[in-house]
């Protein structure tokens, strides 16, 4: 009793500076047989939602990866022309959807989206000479 005592003295100590709140542990306690589940229906409407928001963030996860994945490939593509134009001047573009396997028109677009200029027949190689 001289422990509970002295911790009951430091507590009345304590009041003026701190908030306490004195329990005893049966205030504490409660009976979970009393409990209320929440009705089926609510708890499978909640599930139904959740997955419905996971599947739509999945979807838009892979759509911004997919256009990721579009538009590198489409620089490459461009970057690929690019150099053509300066080895294979006017066939640059049926050089370029040999070797990557792009039709030609699909290249002609690209070409207006980067604002490329497509390879005309009066692009001429560029040659560099060592000294």
């Amino acid at each position: 009793l001289t422990c509970a005592n002295s911790l009951l003295q430091s507590i009345n100590d304590m009041k003026p500076k701190y908030t306490l709140m004195q329990f005893l542990e049966s205030d504490l306690l409660i009976n979970l047989t009393e409990h209320e589940l929440p009705p089926e229906h609510v708890v499978k409407t909640l599930i139904d939602e959740n997955r419905q928001v996971l599947k739509q963030q999945q979807e838009d996860r892979e759509r911004r990866l997919i256009v990721k994945i579009e538009a590198e490939t489409k620089a490459d593509v461009c970057r690929v022309l690019q150099l053509a134009k300066e080895q294979h001047g006017p066939n640059a573009v049926e050089w370029t959807s040999v070797m990557t396997a792009t039709r030609v028109q699909t290249l002609r677009e690209y070409e207006k989206e980067m604002n490329t200029p497509a390879a005309s027949s009066k692009t001429t190689r560029s040659h560099v000479t060592l000294d």
